[in-house]
Formats: structure tokens, sequence, C-alpha cells
């Protein structure tokens, strides 16, 4: 249980698409990027091409594949920008990419893919849908992430 918690946590590092590690989450951000039909739902139809476009910016090499290190450089970029990378030591970038390689290996056959990332975000983005009709609202969001509405 700890390791997927840690791991859904770092998922939050590496995944600004769907949340950021110590700031405030962009809800209307996120909706002015994904809702392209304007509704104010966000669809798994809709989210696929944003999480697709955040893993073709993590695979470093291009290669389809997200290894160790392209991950470990996210995290570094990602602590970076949202509290410093004093706060992540050496031990800690290693187990923070050890548990975000395998949150995002969605099917677990040890490789992190354009899909395997793209289902990941997908699945995040459901866990914020309350009434579990398939997409997720501004409210379904505000209230995933503890805010008030602006």
């Amino acid at each position: 249980m700890k390791t997927w918690f840690v791991a859904a946590t770092m998922a939050a590092v590496i995944a600004p698409s769907i949340s950021t590690a110590q700031t405030t989450f962009d809800v209307p951000g996120l909706f002015a990027r994904v809702d392209t039909d304007r509704d104010g739902r966000i669809t798994p139809a809709e989210i696929r091409p944003d999480s697709g476009a955040d893993f073709d910016r993590y695979d470093l090499d291009g290669n389809g594949l997200l290894s160790r290190d392209e991950v470990r450089k996210q995290q570094l970029l990602h602590a970076q920008a949202s509290a410093g990378s004093a706060t992540l030591t050496p031990a800690i970038l290693e187990q923070v990419t050890a548990n975000a390689f395998v949150y995002f290996d969605f099917d677990q056959d040890g490789r992190v893919t354009r899909e395997d990332y793209i289902q990941r975000g997908i699945s995040q983005l459901l866990e914020a849908d309350f009434n579990r009709d398939g997409v997720t609202t501004r409210e379904e969001l505000h209230r995933f992430h503890r805010q008030t509405p602006r």
C-alpha cells in the first residue's frame, strides 16, 4: 500500500497534465488545454493527446519508451520547478524514479510505452470522476484536488 501511495504521489510529480507536486493544481489551465469541445467535461478521448504530448516531451531519445534515466531527468525537472532540486536527495530521487517507473508501466511488462503513459493519464483523470459517468468535470477536479473553484 505504501509503495502504491508513493508511486501515485510521484505520478503527480511526473505528470503535470494531471497534477503538480507542491503547487496548486491549475484546473482552469487543464480545461483550457484539454477540453477541446469546451463542454466543461474532460473525456478519456480528450486526455489522450495531452498525455501523448507529455510522453513525447519526456521520451528524450524518441524511441517510444521511457527509460529510467528519462524518468529520473523528468523527476529532477519537476522538483526544480516545484520545490527546488535541493529537496530531492539522490536516494529519494532513485526511489521516486523506481516508483514512478512502476506506476507508469500500466500493463506491468517492465517497459513504459507511450500507450502505458496515456492509459495512466486516463486512469488518473477517471480517479477524479466521483459520479463514475466516464468524464471529469471542473467541479470534480477541484474537489479531487481539494480546491474551491475560482
